[in-house]
């Protein structure tokens, strides 16, 4: 498996910033159908109870994988400074203590979370028949999630220090092993719900393996090194420092989901499996701006290290535009193929309507979607640690909830629960610009006397 640096912070901007997000796009595709199989498997084989306690049970597994997304951001910042300046024995060191540091906090919530299944689905206020098939799938999906947690952290190391192709074709790999384990698990061994979460474990536990061994491949030196975390808890502290809002800010918006789904959990099974279907479908609109957020935050990262302001902005320019415009072409295909798109995870009309009802409400507005995850990625790329995750929190938790409140207060309809998605992208995105705004000009201030301070003239720089 070859590996491909992109060093940001010399050459060209838009041809690297392409090459760069579209291995991490692809791999957004194959971590959504990896992660949509066992949907469509259990909407096909075993009806739309196994539907929707899948549905809801993604909600309460994003609580821990949410977190660690946000903590794997936080170890690419720090290790793609420690590129972008030079510094290979920081940069080596902060690889085996990040990676080293999640896996033993990955053992401890796997744990925990196995304990509190039936506490955490309760949250949902999940009907009799979804609850019991969502417990026996969340346990099982939670002695995995140490691989998950695992393979996140390393992928986000890869891609900081430019390698963004090797994590695709670790997804290529782990996608269609869980297909293959679901299929001959739930269709032909008949092991039911069970068996769609076994083949998702497994699968994980793949994907651990080819990131580690690509790690080693690229760097020799990398490994597992617990005493060396104890020695190096400066480095924990630094990508805490960054990784740990984003982190919670991903829980947390997973926590108003929970509190999301005891509304939609008012309605009938159709209703929770169509707005499922819809949510699965939702993932697959946002990959672009998720692959741009994580590229752009490379992007910002490395020219921060390299002390190139100039450069900086430029990136997150082009950034804007091109994630902006592919998630309203990809937004477009599925009102073109609505229906076709629903049918792949149910046949039954009622939830087919409830499904593609959701989505033709909601498509108009993905712009905000993107919009707010690219600035609030530069942000936090320039070292903005806290308010980008405080702005989230805001719009996706309070304002959604509040939004709810009121609306079902006035009317219990499943419009509302369509809505309070694009209003909590809405009136994030308009905070996270003003915040972005009103910054720019003081980080590229500080960049521009740290260039002067080491001889470097800024206007100079490309």
């Amino acid at each position: 498996m070859r590996s491909h640096k992109i060093n940001f912070t010399k050459g060209e901007i838009i041809g690297p910033l392409i090459a760069f997000m579209i291995p991490m796009l692809l791999s957004e595709l194959f971590q959504n159908f990896y992660n949509s199989v066992d949907a469509a498997v259990a909407g096909r084989y075993l009806g739309k109870d196994a539907l929707g306690a899948i549905s809801i049970s993604g909600t309460i597994t994003s609580l821990i994988i949410g977190f660690f997304t946000g903590m794997a951001t936080g170890v690419s910042i720090i290790v793609s400074r420690y590129f972008g300046s030079g510094d290979e024995l920081s940069r080596q060191r902060s690889m085996r203590v990040s990676f080293s540091f999640s896996t033993g906090l990955g053992l401890i919530l796997s744990a925990l979370g196995c304990l509190l299944t039936p506490q955490l689905l309760r949250l949902t206020g999940a009907k009799e028949g979804i609850f019991d098939q969502g417990v026996i799938y969340v346990r099982i999906y939670m002695i995995g999630i140490l691989f998950t947690i695992m393979y996140n952290t390393g992928a986000g190391i890869l891609r900081a220090l430019g390698d963004s192709n090797s994590p695709f074709y670790m997804l290529v790999a782990t996608g269609i092993t869980n297909m293959v384990l679901d299929i001959s698990f739930v269709k032909y061994l008949h092991w039911g719900i069970a068996g769609a979460a076994i083949a998702t474990v497994l699968a994980q536990a793949v994907s651990v393996a080819l990131v580690y061994r690509k790690l080693r491949e690229m760097e020799p030196s990398f490994g597992f090194s617990f005493a060396e975390v104890k020695d190096n808890l400066s480095i924990v502290g630094e990508f805490m420092s960054f990784g740990i809002p984003t982190g919670i800010q991903n829980s947390l918006i997973s926590i108003s989901n929970v509190f999301v789904w005891r509304y939609i959990n008012g309605f009938d099974a159709s209703v929770v499996a169509g707005i499922g279907v819809a949510q699965r479908l939702d993932r697959f609109i946002a990959m672009p701006s998720k692959a741009f957020s994580q590229t752009v935050t490379t992007f910002v990262g490395q020219n921060y290290g390299a002390m190139n302001a100039k450069r900086a902005r430029k990136g997150v320019g082009y950034t804007m535009a091109l994630g902006i415009g592919i998630t309203l072409a990809l937004s477009a295909i599925v009102w073109a193929l609505g229906r076709s798109c629903v049918s792949l995870f149910t046949d039954e009309l009622d939830v087919q309507q409830v499904a593609i009802a959701m989505m033709y409400s909601i498509i108009p507005l993905y712009f905000t979607m993107a919009g707010r995850q690219i600035l609030a990625g530069a942000l936090r790329g320039f070292g903005d640690k806290t308010m980008p995750t405080v702005y989230s929190l805001l719009g996706m938790i309070a304002v959604r909830q509040l939004f709810l409140a009121v609306s079902m207060s006035i009317s219990h309809t499943p419009v509302n629960i369509y809505y309070c998605y694009p209003v909590g992208w809405g009136s994030t995105f308009i905070l996270v610009t003003l915040r972005y705004l009103r910054l720019r000009g003081r980080f590229e201030r500080e960049l521009n006397e740290k260039a002067l301070a080491a001889g470097l003239d800024p206007e100079e720089m490309e």
